[in-house]
């Protein structure tokens, strides 16, 4: 599993049909695809890794040709609570 395939996992689970266009002619497509990004990550290296990724991944399982792949950044998430340990305690408290 690659970081890419974390990116498209969030994407689907969020609700692909807004994040993700298709537009079609004939065999020839381009893919529009819309996310939002952690805080601190680097967005060029994400955005290029996606576009090949989808590029590669519609052509190789499909018989159509992907023009463009468009990758748009429509946030980011900046994580404001520390994170949670499975019992509902801060992870950066320690127990007593």
């Amino acid at each position: 599993s690659t970081f890419t395939d974390g990116i498209v996992e969030k994407i689907i689970k969020k609700n692909y049909n807004k994040n993700i266009i298709v537009e079609a002619d004939g065999k020839i497509v381009s893919i529009e695809i819309h996310i939002v990004v952690d805080f601190g990550m680097k967005i060029q290296p994400i955005a290029v890794e996606l576009q090949e990724t989808v590029k590669r991944n519609v052509e190789n399982m499909t018989d159509l040709s992907v023009t463009r792949v468009d990758v748009c950044v429509e946030g980011v998430i900046s994580e404001k609570e520390p994170k949670k340990n499975a019992t509902g305690k801060n992870a950066a408290n320690k127990a007593k």
